[in-house]
């Protein structure tokens, strides 16, 4: 069997060997692998022949972390929920749940929906209790109810799991574990960064925040480096700090911007031909019948183009139509990523320009690949233009006065050479 490009030679013969290498995919997953992540995930599908649920939980699990790290938080949901029902009666299967129910509170959390969020969290606690639990419910907590005293309880709990766990070599059958004790406490360190900003002790919040991204640094956590870097960033401009919080942003928007590639490349692989799934007890050979590859393209215009293509058996060489369902779903996932655009640029949050560059590649590419070396704020001015958004608006999210954004337009003009009178709205839209 031809392994994919860039993956080792991998036999999953047994149990033993699939769970092996279901880790190593999560460990492509923990430093922003998601394409080498989910390639991996499909050659064991593919090899692995056994009927062990625990084996085909672990992979759906593998599958929606992936799906939540680049931005599909439903499919996220509904593989987690599918990996739970297969650990119904496995020796282990409580322990399982608890992770997934957990994960499914994170995509929940995406989603923006913090009731079930909340309900999803305690569902895990109830069963085992992780780091990354403690922290949820605590900035719940204070998102939800202002209940400070309730968000530390649960933060000194989550650390005291952490030092007992330790205490117990709770760690002792993981491959590294020094590794999981110092990302737990970078997620404990984080939530009571968090904690301290809103209770107003700016200075012990930058402490711990600190000491979080210290920790996730060393252990290659990009995407919770990415998170401290933001949430430092935007502590410092609320203390009028500018200088921090730009060295802060800076540094978040260029680590971003290596996460959004690694999201976007991992969304051009096909995902659909090696989801697991229950059919009487046996694997579904998904690739031994027909394969469903998709890729999204963002093309610049006022609509997304959803590009399928089918290909053919090689017995029957018959087409497959997708289903509208499935298009549908495709449809909805694009619309949430526009959704996300518009708000990141309402909130003149760092991160607009590198979701503008992941969502829409092909504008991107043109603007940034002109002789005349646009600035990254030009671009972001011409994303703001293309997105339609008006000068009063500009002005309003970038908290510049309306005369500025109009010389700034004015440059734009002159810096791109257009002729006197032409509408740069019209320009970017027929770019």
């Amino acid at each position: 069997m031809q392994q994919d490009k860039g993956l080792p030679e991998i036999s999953v013969i047994t149990d033993k060997s699939a769970l092996k290498y279901i880790n190593e995919a999560q460990v492509l997953i923990d430093i922003a692998e998601y394409e080498k992540s989910l390639s991996l995930l499909k050659l064991i599908s593919k090899q692995y022949k056994g009927d062990s649920k625990e084996v085909k939980a672990r992979i759906l699990g593998g599958l929606a972390r992936n799906y939540l790290n680049i931005g599909l938080f439903k499919e996220a949901v509904k593989t987690w929920s599918k990996a739970v029902e297969l650990c119904k009666g496995l020796e282990n299967g409580e322990y399982l749940s608890a992770i997934f129910y957990n994960n499914i509170a994170s995509a929940f959390l995406k989603l923006g929906e913090s009731e079930k969020a909340i309900i999803y969290y305690k569902k895990s606690l109830s069963i085992y209790p992780f780091s990354s639990t403690y922290r949820g419910l605590s900035k719940l907590a204070i998102d939800t109810e202002s209940d400070f005293d309730l968000s530390k309880s649960y933060l000194e709990a989550g650390a005291e799991f952490i030092r007992d766990n330790r205490n117990l070599n709770g760690y002792a059958d993981a491959l590294d574990s020094s590794y999981l004790f110092k990302f737990d406490q970078a997620t404990i360190l984080k939530g009571f960064a968090y904690h301290y900003f809103k209770m107003g002790d700016v200075e012990t919040s930058i402490d711990k925040y600190q000491q979080a991204l210290d920790i996730s640094k060393r252990l290659k956590r990009i995407s919770l480096s990415v998170e401290i870097l933001k949430e430092m960033g935007y502590v410092y401009r609320t203390q009028g700090d500018l200088k921090n919080s730009n060295k802060y942003f800076a540094e978040y928007i260029h680590l971003n911007d290596s996460l959004s590639m690694a999201k976007m490349k991992s969304l051009s692989i096909p995902l659909r031909n090696f989801i697991v799934e229950e059919n009487n007890s046996k694997e579904i050979d998904v690739d031994s019948n027909y394969s469903f590859v998709f890729g999204v393209s963002a093309l610049v215009g006022t609509s997304f183009v959803l590009l399928f293509i089918v290909r053919h058996n090689s017995r029957q060489k018959k087409k497959i139509e997708i289903s509208r369902k499935e298009k549908e779903r495709l449809k909805q996932s694009l619309n949430e990523s526009f959704d996300e655009v518009i708000d990141l640029a309402r909130n003149n949050d760092p991160a607009f320009l590198g979701k503008f560059k992941q969502v829409y590649p092909s504008l991107y590419g043109k603007l940034s690949a002109t002789e005349i070396n646009l600035t990254d704020s030009e671009i972001a001015l011409c994303a703001m233009i293309w997105l339609k958004f008006s000068t009063k608006e500009i002005a309003q999210f970038t908290f510049v006065q309306h005369k500025t954004v109009q010389i700034k337009k004015y440059r734009l003009r002159k810096k791109l050479s257009l002729p006197k009178g032409t509408d740069l709205y019209k320009w970017m839209a027929s770019l």
